[in-house]
């Protein structure tokens, strides 16, 4: 399969800068597993050994949609399915699926996994009841960058934990068990070339999508693998591009709101007077005006300066001059201006 050539270009593009965002970082994540066609159910096969075929049906639960602006928090919002899955004995079994992923450490991550699982126990049962018959088992799986205390004493990176049914007679409240899955990323050892299975390639996909942890060539390996893997990269590609994009808007809007703010402080009357007092080399006054109005002058100056640096930034990561100007404010014109003088027209 050929990888398209428009998503190719933005991964060649990020990789002369930042990279591309982790698919662990929140946002990427939850996008990935809820808008990916597939993803979600790949990975349940994968971090819950289940058997291929013997999930019937999964149901998105998020009924919320994630922004576009990937610095909101997205960890607000969970990442929740339901699903149908045939047991081995022929019976079909409910259970409810939310996925988590930790780009960084947090402290207690077990506990607050329990957490999470027991609020979405919580979440089925109708408020003011104990009718807890009714409610589905719960399976987290948790895709983690860093390792966990619990499992220091294994190098294994993938670990079960299940936390079993509760009965309390005396309140007759059933807890039903919750089921963790914890893939530690940083103890997968495999290399590229040593990868087999697809739960090999898609643990090391989501080890080695790290800014620029990935080489371009393995980017290129998995664009042409095709399925769900190449489409969560494609995914994460375009995500990085905008994110990329919204960073460049917030860097260039700072530039010019300094520019501003360095113009407004330019009396228009004081600097003619400094200008035509400066002439006058021997009258004190004269001097010290020209020296201030010199300074504030150099001030916006220097921030033009900066925004020149900025326009050729980006025309050195291809970015074409209609889309400068209309990420810097500047007219095309301008920006070819800027472009032509510093020998590097990329119109």
């Amino acid at each position: 399969m050929t990888p398209n050539p428009f998503i190719m270009k933005k991964a060649r593009r990020l990789y002369k800068g930042t990279g591309i965002l982790p698919i662990t970082h929140d946002y990427v994540f939850k996008k990935t597993v809820t808008q990916v066609p597939g993803f979600a159910e790949n990975l349940m096969y994968a971090a819950l050994s289940m058997r291929q075929g013997s999930i019937l049906e999964v149901e998105d639960r998020n009924t919320e949609l994630i922004p576009d602006n990937y610095r909101l928090k997205a960890f607000q919002l969970d990442a929740l399915f339901s699903i149908k899955v045939r047991a081995d004995n022929g019976e079909v079994l409910s259970h409810l699926v939310n996925m988590e992923a930790h780009h960084s450490p947090m402290q207690h991550t077990l506990k607050k996994c329990l957490a999470y699982g027991g609020r979405i126990i919580e979440q089925q049962v109708p408020r003011g009841t104990r009718e807890y018959g009714g409610v589905n088992s719960v399976y987290t799986i948790v895709i983690l960058k860093h390792n966990l205390p619990e499992f220091k004493t294994t190098d294994l990176y993938h670990h079960y934990h299940e936390h079993h049914n509760v009965w309390d007679p005396e309140s007759r409240i059933f807890i039903p068990g919750n089921k963790f899955a914890f893939i530690e990323l940083g103890k997968l050892a495999k290399e590229f070339h040593e990868l087999k299975t697809f739960q090999d390639y898609l643990f090391y996909f989501l080890k080695k999508l790290d800014r620029v942890s990935m080489p371009l060539e393995e980017v290129e390996f998995y664009l042409k693998m095709g399925g769900v893997v190449a489409r969560a990269l494609e995914q994460a590609i375009e995500i990085s591009d905008s994110a990329r994009e919204q960073d460049l808007v917030s860097e260039v809007n700072r530039i010019r709101e300094n520019y501003v703010i360095a113009i407004k402080n330019l009396p228009e009357v004081a600097i003619r007077q400094a200008k035509e007092e400066g002439e006058l080399k021997g009258m004190e006054k004269g001097w010290l005006k020209g020296k201030a109005a010199g300074k504030a002058e150099g001030k916006a100056e220097g921030i033009a300066e900066t925004l020149k640096e900025f326009v050729l930034k980006l025309i050195a990561d291809d970015f074409k001059h209609d889309k400068i100007a209309q990420l810097t404010g500047l007219s095309v014109d301008e920006v070819k201006e800027i472009s032509l003088a510093h020998g590097v027209d990329h119109s």
